[in-house]
């Protein structure tokens, strides 16, 4: 969940654009999901333009192995990739993903 609140503040701060969050300011409802993966439940991410969800996963994911000490995975149109490096930066492939649909 750290991941996640690193990301709202990224976005509230506007250092990184394309995408936005809705919360009601409720505690993160943590969500196990079919596939395995867990969720919170009661926070939506969108890409701004396009009104387009994004979906991110933590802890239980699958999809990349090993995983990095900053295992945010995200989901837009089916691909998959980290959200944050080693370092706790924006990972490339998910800025140019953003950055593709503004």
């Amino acid at each position: 969940m750290q991941q996640i609140g690193k990301l709202c503040l990224a976005i509230e701060d506007k250092k990184i654009e394309g995408i936005e969050f809705e919360h009601d300011g409720s505690p993160f409802s943590i969500k196990l999901i079919p596939s395995g993966y867990l969720c919170i439940e009661n926070i939506r991410f969108r890409l701004t333009k396009i009104e387009e969800s994004v979906f991110f996963t933590l802890y239980n994911s699958r999809s990349l192995n090993p995983l990095p000490s900053n295992p945010l995975i995200y989901d837009i149109d089916g691909i998959e990739g980290y959200v944050f490096d080693e370092e706790g930066e924006f990972t490339r492939i998910f800025k140019t993903s953003l950055e593709r649909r503004i």
